[in-house]
Order: C-alpha cells, then structure tokens, then sequence
C-alpha cells in the first residue's frame, strides 16, 4: 500500500460523524489509533453478504506499522467473510460490496507507514432472520516486534425486515472506558484471524 493519509478523509466526513456519533481518538498514545462510533443500523435479507466499512486506523508512530488480524464480538446472525484493508483517500462508506473494490487487499501483512491511513472492511453474511450485532472491533497489529491491540467501538445492528425503521439502532460504550486509553502490548499468538462485532448503521 502506498503512503497515504487520514485528514482529507476525516475532514471529509467530520460533519456526518459529528451526527452519528464517531469520535476521532486522535490524541491517544497508542502507534495505531481509529474511529469510535456508534447507534448504526440497516436492514438486509438473510444471505446478504455485505462489508462494514467505517472503520479506519492511522500510524500515528515514527516506525513502520504491520496489522495483523481483526477481531469482534458479533452475535450469532452474522457470519464473518474476511478483513480487507484499503485506501482513504476516495473516501469512506459505511456499506460496502464484498469483497471490496480491487484497491483491497487481505489486511493482515499490510504495513502502514509513518503517517499512513487504511480504511479497514469487515465482510459479513446474513446468516439467520431477526437482528443481529455488532459492538467492538480489536484490531492487532505490531510495531518494533512488539504486539498491540487497539480496541474500538464500532457498532451496527443488522435486521431482516424489509421495513427500515424496524431496526433498532445499537449502541455501545467504548471498550476502553473513554476511549483514549493506548493500547496494551499483548503476548504473541493470542489472536484469531479475525471475528465480528455489534451495532447500528441507517441504510
């Protein structure tokens, strides 16, 4: 992945987010920092294979950055597809095609530069009717040989009906408390490929 940054994305965006509720953890201490955000919800019919798209990290480090693996808590209506990570700068969607257009590649490998953004899609299927969620993203990644884990909330809450204002929006606190704790290095090995999560988007 080439050299690219957050702000013409995040600038892009502000003014939504500010509606819908992400908050920009810019200030954490973390190598890696992304977007918390909450109270999403659409409405697909059972099989709909679909990518959750706001989600984006940044190498706020001076050191190159390799992601590793995705991991969320996600009920049992959803099944996890893969993670794809891609570039911000044609900005960012909250539902995406899966898989993702050819500028995605696997996200684990990818390696961030200092100062480089990745917008970061988990692919999902519909797998059973009613509603389903999604809460928190835990995105592992490692810089200086180390490992690290950077918890997010990332909510969306996925219903069947046909009928959109029949979806009840999902929300969820930070996993972090406020959301601007740096991340803890974590042991090697302790992560699954990847996972899924609960929450809310209006489609």
């Amino acid at each position: 992945m080439t050299r690219r940054r957050l702000a013409a994305a995040a600038a892009a965006v502000v003014a939504a987010g500010t509606a819908t509720g992400w908050a920009l953890a810019e200030d954490r201490a973390d190598p890696v920092t992304g977007w918390d955000n909450t109270g999403w919800a659409i409405n697909r019919p059972v099989g709909t294979e679909f990518g959750n798209g706001w989600l984006v990290v940044t190498n706020n480090s001076t050191d190159p950055v390799r992601l590793l693996s995705v991991e969320t808590d996600h009920s049992s209506g959803l099944s996890l597809l893969g993670t794809s990570a891609g570039p911000t700068d044609a900005g960012i969607e909250q539902i995406l095609p899966w898989p993702p257009a050819d500028s995605f590649g696997p996200l684990a490998g990818t390696v961030l530069v200092p100062g480089e953004a990745a917008q970061v899609v988990v692919g999902y299927r519909v797998a059973a009717p009613g509603r389903s969620t999604v809460r928190h993203v835990h995105v592992a990644y490692e810089s200086q040989g180390q490992r690290h884990r950077l918890d997010l909330t990332n909510t969306l809450a996925v219903c069947t009906e046909a009928k959109t204002d029949a979806c009840q929006h999902e929300f969820a606190d930070s996993p972090v408390g406020d959301g601007r704790q740096p991340s803890a290095a974590v042991p090697s090995g302790s992560y699954r490929h990847v996972s899924l999560v609960e929450e809310t988007y209006r489609g």
